[in-house]
């Protein structure tokens, strides 16, 4: 199979039933633990194994690149084939919290591939998909299923965490900082930052170096910025950009720290900065959608909305139910490249709008001449910020070219908003 490598994590080999030989304890392990059992092969000739095989190794490394996971290496998940035991209790012998299970199935050039999430301690399933394709295109759909997979994998793995309150403290510290990055990526009302806040630091002060948490916390400051909840918007980002610097002086080799880092930068108008570590973090896991919708952003305030575009529809493939911010980030590069109904339409997909994203709605309206609903949306953004004018986006927006800046602020005026 293509690109891949084999995740140094854990080494397992398994004679019969009993586990021979485990260098490495990694029950202790403060990460959410996870294994990959092979993908069973449903077809009565051999011809679909290798692709079971690759698909299990596939989402075994691809997995692998997400720090707060700890996989167990491709050497478990193999001595695992042709395994007729249960599943959960295979799990649960192996030290892993969740187990991924799957199997290919081909009917004539068609294929399907069903992948399930257990987890171990009730044996219940989490999450189940079915994800289609042709035969002609094999090895290409193999990568498309595999980003797809592993973003909801995380996310779905997340929010078990989350709903499971574990009672260990590195595992409590995970599921602490994945509240507070659900609340963070809501950005409605300031009670959800301040509240995120105190989650990133009632973390911190159980561990200071904990960096998912150093990371989150200088969203935090950042959003305050970005939805005017702050009465200091002068240090809100200076004071994110500190903790994304920490966060990435305590883990160079950590995508998130990177991207958090890139996106502080780009607030602080240092754009080539602000790319290199959002580089850095899609290098660091191809797989991590918030990095690769950072850099459609970044790129949209660079002045390229068309490589934004792009770029943020990769981010979308990987997480095809993303938080709002996506959205809003699409919108705004199809809005700075004239496509200002698309852009209405994307930000319609956002279920509770924020002031921030509402804003750029009304101004989409008002540039499609629909000045009724440009009203709406501006009434409902100066019914939350009475004291709203257009001047103030000059300095929220963080564009490199002044002008490129223009076209949203004629919207904004043609919506009725104060200047």
């Amino acid at each position: 199979m293509h690109n891949i490598e084999t995740p140094v994590m854990a080494y397992l080999v398994l004679a019969g039933d009993q586990p021979i030989e485990r260098n490495i304890a990694h029950a202790e392990d403060p990460r959410l633990s996870i294994a990959v059992l092979p993908f069973n092969n449903l077809d009565s000739d051999s011809s679909s194994d290798s692709l079971c095989d690759g698909l299990t190794i596939d989402l075994i490394t691809a997995l692998s690149r997400f720090r707060q996971l700890f996989v167990l290496a491709q050497h478990t998940a193999l001595a695992h084939t042709g395994a007729t035991q249960d599943k959960v209790s295979t799990g649960r012998r192996l030290g892993a919290r969740y187990l991924v299970d799957g199997s290919i199935r081909k009917r004539g050039r068609s294929f399907r591939v069903v992948v399930q999430l257990i987890e171990t301690r009730s044996g219940g399933y989490l999450w189940s998909e079915n994800y289609d394709g042709n035969t002609d295109g094999l090895f290409a759909i193999q990568d498309t299923i595999t980003r797809r997979i592993v973003t909801t994998l995380v996310s779905t793995i997340e929010q078990s965490a989350i709903r499971s309150a574990p009672t260990q403290q590195h595992h409590a510290d995970y599921a602490d900082v994945a509240r507070a990055n659900q609340l963070v990526y809501r950005m409605r009302e300031p009670a959800d930052t301040e509240k995120a806040r105190e989650l990133f630091e009632k973390v911190l002060a159980s561990d200071a170096a904990f960096v998912p948490a150093l990371s989150g916390l200088a969203l935090t400051h950042l959003t305050d910025f970005l939805m005017f909840w702050t009465d200091d918007p002068a240090t809100a980002v200076p004071r994110a950009a500190q903790h994304a610097q920490k966060a990435l002086e305590l883990d160079q080799s950590d995508s998130l720290a990177h991207a958090v880092f890139g996106i502080t930068s780009l607030w602080r108008r240092q754009y080539v900065e602000a790319i290199t570590h959002l580089d850095q973090a899609i290098e660091l896991n191809p797989n991590h959608a918030d990095a690769l919708a950072g850099k459609g952003l970044a790129l949209n305030f660079i002045g390229d909305p068309e490589a934004g575009i792009r770029q943020l529809s990769e981010a979308l493939e990987h997480n095809p139910f993303p938080p709002s911010w996506y959205l809003w980030s699409l919108a705004i590069a199809q809005y700075n490249t004239g496509r200002y109904a698309p852009a209405v339409q994307t930000l319609l997909k956002i279920s509770q709008p924020n002031r921030f994203q509402r804003r750029w709605l009304a101004g989409a309206y008002a540039r499609i001449g629909d000045l009724e609903n440009a009203k709406i949306q501006r009434d409902i953004v100066m019914t939350e910020v009475p004291d709203y004018r257009v001047s103030d986006s000059f300095n929220q927006q963080p564009y490199q070219n002044p002008e490129d800046i223009q076209p949203f602020i004629d919207g904004l005026l043609l919506a009725g908003f104060n200047r």
